[in-house]
C-alpha cells in the first residue's frame, strides 16, 4: 500500500518506514509521527527564508500546519505517477486515511543530516481548543445543539452525515466550556459517543454493546473459555472520598455518602474550593 501525505495542500517527500500512527483506547485524539529529511549541514537552512527551500534544501513545515494522510486503493499502477491517471488507469484511487494538524517538530541531526519528526494530531484536537461563550438551550433536539454549537464555534466540521438523533429533547446550558467537554456531557446525558473523523465529519451515534465470543478463565476449556495468566489485582483504598465540601462564592454545600460510610464506619472528608461558581 503506497501512503503520500501533505502538508498545509503539498506532498512531502518522506522518510520510508518512519510513520507511526496511534490511537489509544479511551484517547480520542490520535496523532500521527512521520520523519522528513531536511538540508545538509553547512546549507543554508530553509528556515531563514520562510517556506522558500535553500539551495539544495528542502521546506520546513510549520507547527499547526495541516496534514492529511492518503492511502491507494486499486488499481496500484496509478502509484507510480501520484493522482494523475496511469495509462489505462483510473484518477480516483486515493482516501484519506489520517487529517489534522502538526503539534510539534523535533529537529534533529543525525551525520550531516537534518532530520525533522513530525506529529500531528487528527481533527479531534480542535474540539479542545473552542472555549464556548454562555450557551443555552430549552428542550431542544440533539441534532439541534450539536448543529447550533458547530455553526457558531466550529463551521468547517460537517454535523449533517452521521449525526444520530431522534424528537428526544433536553434542556441544557454551558458557560466558559471547551466544546469537547459540551459534547461529552451531551453525550452522557443521551448515552451517546462522538468523534470527528479525517474528512472533518462528527460521527455521534450509540455505541454498540456486543458481548466478547469467549470468556477469561484460571481453568480454560481452550475453546470459548481462554486461560490468562499473569493476573494482578490492586486494591487501593488510599483515594476513598465520601464527604465532600464545595466552597463557592456566596457560600459552601455539602454531599455525603452514606453507603460508603456504613461500610467504613467514617467520613473521609475533601474540600473543593472554586469561585466561579
Amino acid at each position: 500500500m503506497r501512503l503520500t501525505i501533505s502538508v498545509d495542500g503539498a506532498e512531502i517527500q518522506w522518510l520510508k518506514r518512519s510513520l507511526l500512527l496511534t490511537s489509544r483506547l479511551g484517547v480520542r485524539i490520535s496523532t500521527a509521527q512521520f520523519d522528513i529529511l531536511g538540508e545538509e549541514r553547512w546549507a543554508t537552512p530553509s528556515y531563514a527564508v520562510a517556506r522558500v527551500p535553500a539551495i539544495g534544501g528542502y521546506i520546513l513545515p510549520y507547527s499547526k500546519d495541516e496534514v492529511i494522510i492518503d492511502r491507494a486503493l486499486t488499481p496500484m499502477n496509478n502509484c507510480a505517477i501520484g493522482r494523475f491517471v496511469a495509462m489505462g488507469g483510473e484518477n480516483h484511487w486515493l482516501d484519506h486515511f489520517f487529517g489534522g494538524y502538526i503539534s510539534s517538530i523535533d529537529h534533529r541531526l543525525i551525520g550531516r543530516r537534518r532530520i525533522y519528526r513530525i506529529t500531528a494530531q487528527d481533527y479531534n484536537v480542535l474540539t479542545t481548543q473552542v472555549l464556548l461563550e454562555t450557551e443555552s438551550y430549552v428542550n431542544k433536539t440533539q441534532q439541534f445543539i450539536i448543529d447550533d454549537l458547530f455553526t457558531t464555534y466550529l463551521p468547517e466540521i460537517d454535523t449533517t452525515t452521521y449525526v444520530e438523533s431522534d424528537a428526544t429533547t433536553v434542556t441544557i446550558d454551558w458557560t466558559r466550556y471547551f466544546l469537547d467537554k459540551a459534547l461529552d456531557e451531551l453525550a452522557t446525558i443521551m448515552e451517546k459517543e462522538w468523534y470527528i473523523d479525517h474528512d472533518k465529519k462528527l460521527h455521534y451515534f450509540t455505541p454498540v454493546t456486543t458481548a466478547a465470543p469467549f470468556v477469561l478463565s484460571s481453568s480454560p476449556w481452550g475453546t470459548t473459555d481462554i486461560g490468562y495468566d499473569g493476573f494482578q489485582y490492586i486494591e487501593d483504598n488510599s483515594k476513598i472520598i465520601n464527604k465532600v465540601t464545595v466552597v463557592y462564592d456566596g457560600g459552601t454545600v455539602t454531599r455525603t455518602d452514606e453507603d460508603s460510610y456504613a461500610l467504613y464506619g467514617r467520613y473521609f472528608e475533601a474540600k473543593i474550593v472554586d469561585n466561579t461558581i
